[in-house]
């Protein structure tokens, strides 16, 4: 940490583990005790939270830095959006249950902060943590690789999300974009066939699997359950 900023980026917070990281995605898991505090660290990149084991949690801004640019899903309810509002105003820290996830854009609006969970949470609270590189725009997405129903309105937010019931499929067609695709609910076979490398991998959720350009996609619904995954178009 340098003494003159008091603040770390958020590749070297000690709390921020990296577990991935390509030309387009790198990956982390944010892992916070009980009571525990991580350093003031800077973000810089549109990021894609989903949570993987809940908690509550708050946020404080760095000297001369105001807010916190999240953005909820389009499908995110009006009473959640006022309950997260009043616990932030009056309780200072937020509950986020498991699965539940948003975006940090800050690509244009980088941020400094550090963030508190509560005390009395049961475990370590974890976040996975999605920085999109080099991301795509709105004018560069054609309906051809837009998977699913897209989950937030911005135009540098290029997330999807895909419904399946069991045994149903969903596929995406070749195009020139990398795809990242994670696991929220049920268990669903993932087919990546492209020119030169055919694999398949089954997740449950919290898992992902990234793929590369030019490769057509299969998804797979092989629980009993409904399921539903979240993609990343870059």
């Amino acid at each position: 940490m340098d003494e003159k900023q008091n603040y770390v980026d958020v590749t070297e917070e000690p709390m921020h583990h990296e577990i991935y990281k390509d030309e387009k995605f790198r990956i982390y898991a944010a892992e916070i005790p009980p009571g525990a505090s991580t350093l003031f660290h800077r973000h810089s990149e549109d990021t894609l939270y989903v949570i993987s084991r809940g908690g509550r949690i708050k946020n404080e801004s760095h000297d001369g830095y105001n807010g916190y640019p999240v953005i909820l899903p389009t499908s995110t309810c009006i009473f959640r959006k006022i309950l997260l509002g009043l616990q932030s105003i009056f309780k200072g820290f937020v509950y986020f249950p498991e699965k539940f996830y948003f975006m940090m854009t800050n690509k244009n609006n980088p941020v400094i902060h550090r963030a508190t969970t509560w005390k009395n949470n049961r475990e370590n609270m974890i976040l996975l943590g999605i920085e999109i590189l080099h991301n795509s725009v709105e004018g560069q997405l054609s309906r051809y690789n837009k998977p699913g129903k897209r989950e937030f309105d911005t135009a540098n937010c290029p997330v999807f999300s895909i419904s399946l019931k069991p045994d149903e499929a969903y596929t995406i067609d070749k195009s020139d974009s990398s795809y990242f695709i994670v696991c929220l609910t049920g268990q669903v076979s993932i087919e990546n066939d492209g020119h030169d490398i055919k694999e398949e991998k089954n997740i449950k959720p919290g898992e992902y699997v990234i793929s590369g350009r030019y490769c057509k996609i299969t998804a797979h619904n092989i629980g009993v359950e409904n399921a539903k995954l979240l993609t990343i178009v870059n």
